[in-house]
């Protein structure tokens, strides 16, 4: 067996810690358990001033593994500075940095290492996932491996918890900011990346695990006196090494964007608890960087509630910023002006004499249907749909429709809402956009029974003025049986097309329009005066014991439509 030295340190893992004594034994376990084999390891902790044990347990931990190193110093007030203690002393060719409160998959070293000495890579970029409630904490979410990524697909991807060459960040000089409580991985990324000669991306089976801890410095947010030089920081330590690297133009303006929604996205609540003097010199250092880097495109194309901040700090119009910092989201975008099909939030300042001008405000093309099907079934005469339906941005109330097919009225169905407490997006929650219907055709149509005939399901919501609409799509797994009880003479039964589409077939349609129904469930889409004249033809074959065994010989979407015409 190896022993220690052998073939020399490949990795050396640098974890910072402070106060973690609770987790510490998950991560350092994780480290000691890699497949790469200890004896091509160095794990270098960094104790950060711990009051609460940790110290200790790094110490006891290190005490019979000479491949352990513990480094003991005063608290920094940040992981930058452990960090760069473990740069220091790094004896690796590679380096990782892991954050106590974290683990490692028992391959990832082993994994990405393959990958970086393939490829001569200078980053390599493993898959993140986050446990115990936290949010995968990174910008990049590729299933697949890319041996040579583009600046473009990792540029979103702030944090160091990442495989790098050790010479590759000597030789750029790039260390991590002392003291800074937050945003100081993003800083280091934003120096050192731009200047990767090629970084590697390790898809498949996740390499790191990012846990959500109460009191962690992520959980906390920066201090209040760090949001005065937040912006500069984007500026000196992200923007400009990328526009170095990077001459003007479109792709510069696209790797600029996410970094100038950081610098915006700002300016919320922390930002108006800071005084009066703060408060102007926070919003001046921000507006300088919004005014050199962000170009009308850059500000167009950001997202609503941020491109209002955009402009803010463009103009250099702080009280409007505060105004619109203060704002609250269920009125802003709950009840949105809409003139001429056209959508507008409702920020404060909407045509006053500031004269913001209405694209700032104009979100018509965030604001998007997104509607589902969870349970859909018929008992007996009644029919039963839930699940939900809101309107991106500006939520809505869900409603539901039937809409004869393929011309005829369309008919509301009563809606109950239901909670949908976990239904978001990045923009916002959407607490009540789920939807239960249970309708008797037999009075559905202002007290009178639906006609017979197919009907279209349609699912859709609403706010004062936009209302959305879009078929229902069958879920998953969703077939005729799973409907529920229904004697053998229910007078309607759900039908799902080929594309998942659910229509609703009322008592005995005609032998034209049942053909029709059954030629679009095998996928044939009919439309117009050809479709109907093919149905014609169909239906004629059909009624013939020799044209419904050609029929059966075509296919099987042909044999379950002859089947179906067979037993109407």
């Amino acid at each position: 067996m190896a022993t220690w030295g052998d073939h020399g340190i490949t990795v050396s893992v640098i974890v910072p810690a402070w106060n973690v004594a609770p987790w510490l034994g998950e991560c350092l376990a994780s480290v000691e358990a890699q497949t790469l084999g200890v004896e091509r390891l160095e794990l270098i902790a960094v104790d950060d001033g711990s009051t609460d044990g940790t110290e200790h347990a790094l110490d006891l931990f290190a005490e019979h593994r000479p491949w352990v190193r513990v480094i003991h110093q005063p608290n920094s007030g940040g992981p930058g500075a452990p960090r760069n203690a473990g740069i220091d002393v790094a004896r690796g060719r590679y380096i990782h940095f892991l954050d106590a409160d974290d683990y490692l998959a028992p391959d990832a070293l082993e994994r990405m290492l393959e990958l970086a000495e393939r490829n001569g890579s200078d980053i390599v970029i493993g898959r993140i996932v986050g446990v115990e409630g936290r949010a995968t904490p990174d910008g990049v979410r590729l299933a697949r491996t890319i041996d040579r990524a583009d600046l473009s697909v990792y540029s979103g991807s702030a944090n160091v918890l990442k495989l790098f060459r050790a010479g590759f960040i000597r030789e750029a000089g790039v260390r991590f900011a002392a003291g800074v409580g937050l945003g100081e991985d993003g800083d280091f990324m934003g120096r050192l990346a731009p200047g990767a000669r090629v970084v590697s991306i390790l898809g498949g089976a996740p390499t790191y695990f990012s846990r959500r801890r109460a009191g962690s410095q992520t959980m906390v947010g920066a201090p209040r006196s760090e949001l005065m030089g937040w912006a500069a920081r984007i500026e000196e330590c992200r923007i400009l090494p990328l526009a170095e690297r990077v001459p003007p133009g479109r792709r510069r303006e696209q790797l600029l964007r996410q970094m100038l929604m950081r610098v915006a996205d700002r300016f919320e609540e922390r930002w108006m608890a800071l005084g009066p003097e703060d408060r102007a010199m926070a919003f001046g250092s921000a507006a300088g960087v919004m005014q050199r880097w962000g170009t009308p495109w850059i500000v167009a194309s950001l997202p609503p509630r941020t491109r209002i901040r955009a402009w803010c700090l463009q103009q250099g119009l702080q009280r409007a910023m505060e105004d619109v910092a203060t704002a609250r989201v269920d009125v802003v975008f709950n009840s949105p002006h809409v003139e001429a099909g056209r959508i507008f939030a409702a920020y404060p300042h909407f045509r006053d004499p500031l004269k913001i001008p209405d694209h700032v405000f104009d979100i018509t093309d965030r604001v998007w249907l997104e509607a589902s099907v969870q349970r859909a079934g018929v008992h007996g005469t009644r029919v039963v749909l839930a699940g939900a339906a809101h309107l991106t941005t500006v939520s809505g109330r869900p409603r539901v429709a039937l809409r004869r097919w393929p011309v005829g009225p369309t008919l509301e169905a009563a809606v109950v809402v239901t909670p949908t407490p976990g239904l978001r997006d990045s923009c916002r929650a959407y607490p009540q956009a789920g939807y239960v219907v249970d309708a008797d055709i037999g009075g559905l149509d202002h007290g009178s029974p639906l006609d017979p005939g197919t009907w279209e399901i349609l699912l859709g919501a609403e706010v004062p003025g936009v209302v959305r609409w879009k078929p229902a799509i069958a879920p998953r797994g969703w077939s005729p049986v799973d409907a529920g009880p229904a004697p053998a003479s229910s007078s309607c039964r759900l039908v799902r097309l080929r594309d998942g589409r659910l229509r609703l077939r009322v008592g005995r349609s005609g032998v034209l329009e049942r053909l029709t129904v059954m030629l679009e469930v095998g996928g044939i889409g009919l439309a117009g005066a050809r479709g109907r004249a093919v149905a014609a033809v169909v239906s004629l074959v059909q009624r013939f014991g020799a044209g419904q065994a050609l029929l059966m010989r075509l296919g099987m979407r042909y044999r379950r439509l002859a089947q179906e015409l067979h037993e109407g």
